[in-house]
């Protein structure tokens, strides 16, 4: 009788030994330590654990916005481009406003973010509520200028010089 419930027991047995232990649960779980690894200033750990969730997680927002993070923080322009791009598709909640992190500002004047983050943040048609928009656009020689509006200011960029206003 016991020969048979081990016997039973055995693909059970067989299959939880084969999980790996140190994958995370949850797409949560690992992102604490790319953060900490971020705020550290270890940016090439953050980009190889931020790669290793993604590839857990590939589907996760959060997960690729940190990913993102890590990506621009280590120089990486095109792969942190990316990140943002797959980020805004899978829904990241308040994009505008996240994309306005630091870790950001080595890409913020490259075309591709900024029609990334105007995908993020849409103007509606009519729209003067004050919500996050595109209100004007201008290539120059200083390089290209951006300003957006939202309930809280006005976002002023031009090239490297950014002017926050809260009226």
């Amino acid at each position: 009788m016991q020969i048979t419930k081990f016997i039973l027991l055995l693909p059970l047995v067989v299959a939880l030994a084969s999980c790996d232990k140190g994958a995370a649960n949850s797409p949560q779980e690992g992102l604490p330590a790319v953060r900490a690894a971020l705020v550290a200033g270890n940016y090439a750990d953050a980009t190889t654990m931020a790669r290793k969730e993604a590839t857990t997680h590939p589907r996760d927002a959060a997960t690729q916005f940190e990913l993102a993070r890590a990506e621009a923080l280590s120089g990486n322009r095109g792969r942190a481009l990316d990140a943002i791009d797959l980020a805004v598709r899978f829904g990241l909640a308040d994009a505008a406003h996240a994309l306005d992190d630091h870790a950001f500002d080595v890409i913020r004047s490259d075309s591709r973010f900024v029609s990334l983050a105007n995908r993020a943040a849409p103007a509606p048609v009519g729209d003067t509520s004050g919500s996050a928009q595109a209100v004007d656009t201008d290539n120059t020689a200083a390089g290209q200028v951006q300003i957006r509006e939202n309930a809280k200011g006005t976002h002023i960029q031009a090239g490297d010089v950014k002017l926050d206003t809260n009226f």
